[in-house]
Formats: C-alpha cells, structure tokens, sequence
C-alpha cells in the first residue's frame, strides 16, 4: 500500500491522503516522501493506541528479511533463552500474506523445548507485490 510519510525530528507521521500529508510537511516545513508500506499486528509492540508496526521497503520479501528480528521480538517467539529456526515461509493470501514461522523455543540453559509454528499476518499486500509462496533461506 502507498502511503505518504511526514518526517517530524525522528518522528515520521504516516498517510493514505496526498494532501493531507502535504499540508502537514507545510506545517513543519519539511517534505513529503511516498513509500510502500505494509503492517502487521505486534503484541508486544505499541504505537500510540495500536499494537500494529508498520514496515516500509523496495520489496515486500527483502522488508521480512532485514526486520525478521524485530518482528520475533514484537511476537515474543523467543521463549527464555531464544530459539531455533526451523523454516520461515511467505504465503500470499487473499489481500495479505502469512509469514509461517517454524521454531523451536529455548528454554533454560538452552533446553529445546517443544517445536512450534506461528503465523504472522502481513497486511496491504497486493498481488502486484507479492504472489504464491516464498521459502526464506536460513543461515544454519
């Protein structure tokens, strides 16, 4: 999804609207920049009064791969001493995409507890985006 982002001394304030955005770069005086953005719902994460994080890139696939830790941190995957990747898919869905985590939680002292899958809704996805399935690959 196109969006509109204001920057605000580290701030960026986000938009749908063009003029909007326009009108409050003229406000700060400051520009606009237009981005593509897509979401996600964090519970660990918040934002004001929302627990979604907005992630922006070139690509949708290249955007999970640089952010994939924060996105673990916003999901508290990482049990007590972190965990063990077992496989990380991308599946596109009807206007969002899945990202399919498969892991193993660390326990104390580095115990493999019981393996577990989530699955992490990436949303405004389009097609022209992003289509099928994509296997991340995973550094062993």
């Amino acid at each position: 999804m196109k969006k509109y982002i204001v920057k605000d001394r580290g701030i960026e304030w986000s938009y749908d609207n063009k003029e909007k955005a326009a009108k409050k770069a003229a406000d700060l005086n400051t520009e606009v920049t237009e981005k593509t953005v897509w979401r996600y719902y964090a519970p660990y994460y918040t934002s004001g009064t929302a627990n979604y994080r907005e992630i922006t890139g070139e690509t949708l696939i290249d955007t999970i791969e640089k952010g994939f830790d924060q996105i673990i941190k916003d999901y508290d995957l990482g049990g007590v001493s972190g965990l063990k990747l077992k496989s990380v898919k991308l599946q596109k869905e009807d206007g969002y995409a899945n990202l399919v985590v498969d892991f193993i939680p660390l326990g104390k002292l580095g115990k493999e507890l019981s393996e577990e899958e989530k699955a992490v809704k990436i949303e405004w996805v389009t097609d022209d985006e992003f289509q099928g399935e994509y296997t991340f690959t995973l550094n062993k």
